[in-house]
């Protein structure tokens, strides 16, 4: 250890002050040459000032371990496990600890991470400047590869951020606390878009938001990452297994409301959670042994507990679809049902191949696999499938032909000029 340390102690202060101090430990603790200055007032008066020109938080946390400090405060910051770098702090307050009147801050920071613990999100990588008080302020995040844990949030906790600019502040408002994001930049490998909106906390619950955001581009086979715990287990697989490939265009978020009532079904609580997208060149492969829809156009909705895939067009084999919609009604049921309908048109024959490759063929004891047929026709759809037990799943259907030429069984002669 090296540098000046000047301790002073009396009845109405006490205060620290280092001056070029650095230390180097046989355990790999280090920190760098730090200026430091902490003064805590008594008395009538109290309160307190603290300032440094560096703190290197890794470091500090593996050296409160070798202090005198209680133990819940040393297993605390090692939960927590802080790293990163604050720049210049500048912290103010006054009145008691434990009976805060008033404070001011201000610092730069780099790096900066915690773990997750319980409630309380972790984060790495955010880089900034901050400066407030108890009434308002302000927070410039600009970070690189930064990471944000939510284990309490995504089934997925880890979000990673190739780029976060933001800018937020706070504003105490009639004795109630609200932050805003004023705007907010993001991307990675999945999407890349902005944001902005409020928070206010509430005493009980989760508080209340008010949250727009938009992107600018986003992959269609990422989206299961982003659904809530609040959406059930089966649910989540069949979204991650079923939407493949595809790209998301102009994807927009509002999320409105108590969060105690989300997802506000049916507007409960005056709340809104809507997320719309359109798609280009998805594949919908919804369930095991059926076939897959690709080359879908449309868009995707989750609009409170639903979410539903409304199509333009797409296509199966050779048949083009048109009208064709994918529906969930509860995202969290215990047994959620997906309902398929749609409209197709185009040759006989490729009808046919989708019966033999789904499970109908089993379902008609395999009645059609021998027959062929010539022309077109047109086919409405509707298909209720329980996403965990596929097997139960009902079928309705309606064929017409347009002048058809078929062949039931070898042995008969084809029947023509079917119309129906």
């Amino acid at each position: 250890a090296s540098g000046r340390v000047r301790l002073a102690r009396s009845a109405e202060a006490r205060s620290v002050e280092l001056a070029g101090f650095s230390l180097a430990s046989p355990q790999g603790v280090s920190i760098p040459a730090t200026d430091l200055h902490f003064d805590h007032r008594l008395g009538d008066r109290p309160g307190g000032s603290f300032r440094a020109n560096l703190l290197d938080l890794e470091a500090l946390t593996r050296l409160a371990a070798s202090l005198p400090l209680a133990q819940e405060v040393v297993d605390r910051l090692a939960a927590f496990d802080p790293a990163g770098r604050i720049e210049k702090p500048e912290l103010e307050w006054s009145g008691p600890p434990d009976a805060l009147t008033g404070w001011k801050l201000k610092a730069g920071f780099e790096g900066i991470g915690l773990r997750a613990w319980k409630s309380i999100p972790g984060v790495s990588g955010l880089s900034g400047q901050v400066e407030g008080s108890e009434s308002q302020g302000r927070l410039r995040i600009d970070g690189r590869d930064v990471a944000l844990d939510l284990p309490e949030v995504f089934s997925n906790p880890r979000l990673q951020l190739a780029n976060l600019r933001a800018e937020a502040g706070w504003e105490r408002r009639g004795g109630n606390l609200e932050f805003s994001l004023d705007k907010a930049e993001f991307d990675n490998q999945d999407a890349s878009g902005q944001a902005s909106g409020t928070y206010r906390p509430t005493p009980v619950g989760p508080g209340v938001v008010d949250l727009q955001a938009r992107l600018t581009r986003a992959d269609g086979t990422a989206v299961w990452r982003y659904m809530p715990l609040v959406v059930n287990r089966v649910t989540r697989e069949w979204l991650q297994h079923s939407i493949v490939g595809g790209t998301a265009l102009d994807a927009r978020l509002r999320l409105k409301g108590d969060l105690k009532d989300f997802p506000f079904v049916d507007g409960k609580g005056g709340g809104q959670f809507q997320v719309r997208a359109r798609i280009a060149g998805a594949h919908l492969d919804y369930a095991e042994g059926w076939p897959v829809i690709d080359a879908i156009d449309g868009e995707l909705l989750f609009e409170g507990a639903g979410m539903k895939v409304t199509a333009d067009r797409g296509r199966i084999f050779g048949v083009q679809l048109a009208a064709v919609s994918a529906v969930i009604r509860d995202l969290d049921a215990r047994e959620p049902v997906i309902t398929i309908k749609g409209r197709a048109a185009g040759p006989t024959r490729d009808f046919l191949r989708f019966i033999t490759a789904s499970p109908v063929a089993a379902q008609i004891n395999h009645f059609t696999d021998d027959m062929s047929a010539e022309g077109n026709g047109t086919l409405d759809l509707e298909l209720v499938m329980p996403l965990e037990r596929v097997e139960q799943a009902r079928v309705k259907g309606d064929y017409r032909f347009a002048g058809n030429r078929l062949n039931v069984v070898s042995a008969l002669p084809p029947v023509t000029a079917i119309q129906q």
